[in-house]
């Protein structure tokens, strides 16, 4: 009788461990949001937004506005802020790549992972001020292609942006 109590309750822990994770998983898909943008003028060219994980501030979270002159702001939930001026040509490129892109093709391949919010990562939220409106991308709802020539220049960017002294 032992081992047949034994052998009911390891796949009944089994499945009940099983079903919070998947049930967890639903509900943090479910109720993700698009990260609210701070700003929405039109002086903007690109605002980069990541959230997720956590930090002595509690949930992390970075936002970086670069502006159609060159001018470019950071601000962490910590409060540390950050501000300077981009160089006229990677201004330039930044905004040919952001204007000339398509992106119906940057979102044809959807995320289908677990977004990484869920395991303390972060996502990331481009928003795009294009002649035709806003282009919103997040790294939860469509497969980020790193080859492709506009986000290769957001990364150099932002990498040139951190350090920035």
């Amino acid at each position: 009788m032992k081992n047949s109590l034994n052998d009911f309750i390891v796949p009944v822990l089994l499945v009940a461990i099983a079903l919070t994770v998947i049930g967890w998983s639903v509900y943090i898909y479910k109720n993700r949001t698009e990260m609210p943008f701070v700003s929405n003028t039109s002086k903007e060219l690109l605002i980069v937004q990541d959230r997720g994980g956590l930090c002595q501030y509690g949930g992390c979270f970075s936002t970086i506005i670069i502006s159609k002159d060159g001018t470019f702001a950071t601000e962490d939930g910590s409060g540390s802020k950050k501000s300077g001026n981009l160089g006229a040509s990677e201004v330039k490129n930044l905004q040919n790549l952001i204007e000339n892109s398509n992106y119906k093709t940057l979102r044809k391949t959807p995320f289908t992972d677990i977004c990484p919010t869920a395991y303390d990562g972060s996502e990331f939220t481009y928003k795009f001020q294009t002649s035709h409106g806003d282009e919103i991308i997040g790294s939860c709802t469509t497969k980020i292609d790193s080859s492709n020539p506009l986000f290769q220049e957001v990364q150099k960017i932002l990498n040139s942006i951190y350090s920035y002294n």
